[in-house]
């Protein structure tokens, strides 16, 4: 066997492994070269630390995160290594940082900004599945995402809180002039235990696109669940927002404009799809709900579906403070049980308000609304509706009778653009089920609608101004008619 001549001088295996080992050891760029908490990457014949990859709890201290015996300020600790970011920005697991009974932690402050140092470089924030009592809003800067572990990591305000959300997507401070991008909030829980107990849950008034927030529990919240929209130049664009359910805090005192509220739009975005919102029953039932909302719509161009509702007044109010247009709705269900009952599952806001269900909380208004599939599941002492229309003073609704109501429901429904006329104004408008108006003429309304058979003949007598009819069995001039007239109103061809 030829013997390479670096080794000629060893005459035995022993000598041999005794020389590689020393020059695996003095090979350079090795394992001196680790930062604290950079994961290792190992190459050909290297070692070095990783700069994507940031392990939070080796910033614990020589005693470690979970030793009992060694109080830790998880914030504190998470704001280190945040700190050792490099400028392209990093994966930080703070899941280690948990404390030994599993129970909850403590955090003095926000992570990102005061009273620590201000952070500045992109970040994915892993975090633990533990509870971390937060006494101070987590504000998170421009191309910042943080993802805990479902349902077990929670976020508690408690105690003095200082700031008005859990968390803020973004600040004026810590966004560029033209507004945060990238700031995300996902799989994990809020709940406000604060003295006030009024706290808003994620407030987004900076980042714009791709931010977003999904998987997100928010409980015992005061104030307001979820905000987007603020001072220019906003959240515009920013989502979807997906798969939340909220809960309300039910010792807060409901007068009709300061309930809790579910979410607030005040920008367009790409949509709110998949939320449950239960709210206060004494907002639903009592004499001062009709202003209660869950989800209020105040701005255009906004879509909203996959909602389920109880314990407020209104499921959707669209443009209670705001004319708006454009909006989408569908699948929607106002709920009715010992959380109380739903009496709008959209309400559209308008200068003809029905004051049996209710007024909307502003004066604003809406056109170009299309709602698709929503029902109200109905109460035992009070007529509801599944659409409540103040633009043209409409109401798809159910009589109130002994037990529960047969839900109401509106397979769809479209509201247009203004086209003149006297006071009120015309509007475009369909439906596919007008309803039958209430005893003494309050609450329902006839909607327009486009029926087909093969044996409407001309002339018959119809109920509802508007509504087509396509015949079938027709003659070519009389395939579709309308139902017109003044006192009566008889089906008429459409030339």
């Amino acid at each position: 066997m030829k013997i390479n001549k670096n080794f000629a001088a060893y005459s035995s295996i022993p000598e041999i492994l005794a020389l590689l080992l020393i020059s695996f050891v003095a090979a350079p760029d090795s394992a001196r070269a680790q930062v604290n908490g950079n994961k290792a990457v190992y190459g050909l014949n290297r070692v070095s630390p990783s700069q994507v990859w940031i392990d939070a709890s080796a910033f614990c201290g020589s005693y470690g995160c979970s030793n009992p015996q060694h109080a830790v300020d998880f914030c504190a600790v998470l704001n280190d290594a945040l700190q050792t970011l490099p400028p392209q920005g990093a994966v930080v697991d703070a899941r280690g940082i948990v404390p030994s009974s599993m129970g909850s932690q403590t955090c003095g402050g926000n992570p990102w900004g005061n009273p620590y140092t201000s952070i500045t470089a992109p970040s994915t924030v892993l975090l633990p599945a533990s509870t971390i009592n937060i006494t101070a809003t987590w504000t998170l800067p421009n191309n910042t995402k943080i993802s805990g572990e479902g349902r077990n990591t929670i976020l508690t305000a408690i105690g003095s809180f200082s700031g008005t959300a859990i968390i803020s997507m973004g600040s004026s401070e810590s966004c560029p002039s033209e507004g945060c991008s990238g700031v995300a909030v996902e799989h994990l829980k809020l709940m406000d235990s604060s003295n006030g107990g009024l706290l808003n849950g994620i407030v987004n008034a900076y980042s714009q696109t791709p931010s977003y927030v999904n998987d997100v529990s928010l409980n015992t919240i005061g104030g307001t669940g979820l905000v987007i929209g603020g001072p220019l130049p906003g959240a515009i664009d920013s989502g979807p927002y997906s798969n939340i359910d909220f809960n309300a805090n039910l010792s807060t005192t409901c007068n009709g404009t300061t309930c809790p509220l579910c979410v607030d739009i005040e920008t367009q975005t790409r949509g709110l799809h998949g939320i449950t919102c239960i709210g206060n029953p004494n907002a639903s039932n009592g004499s001062t709900a009709p202003t209660h909302a869950a989800i209020w719509v105040n701005a255009s161009n906004n879509t909203i579906d996959d909602v389920h509702t109880e314990g407020f007044w209104d499921s959707v109010q669209i443009g209670p403070a705001n004319t708006v247009s454009n909006i989408v709705v569908s699948n929607v269900t106002g709920g009715n049980s010992k959380k109380g009952h739903t009496a709008n599952t959209i309400h559209i806001c308008g200068a003809n308000s029905n004051q049996t269900f209710g007024p909307c909380i502003g004066s604003g208004s809406a056109s170009d609304v299309t709602i698709l599939d929503v029902q109200n599941a109905g109460a035992t002492s009070v007529s509801v509706t599944s659409i409540q229309d103040d633009v043209t003073g409409t109401s798809i609704a159910q009589p109130a009778g002994g037990g529960n109501l047969i839900p109401s429901y509106a397979a769809v429904y479209f509201l247009g653009q203004s086209i003149g006329g006297a006071p009120p104004p015309a509007y475009s408008r369909f439906s596919t089920n007008p309803s039958v108006p209430l005893p003494g003429g309050a609450g329902g309304t006839v909607v327009p609608t486009w029926g087909v058979g093969a044996a409407i003949p001309v002339g018959t007598s119809c109920n509802t101004p508007g509504a087509l009819y396509s015949d079938t069995g027709g003659a070519s001039n009389q395939a579709v008619l309308v139902c017109t007239g003044t006192s009566t109103f008889k089906w008429q061809t459409i030339p």
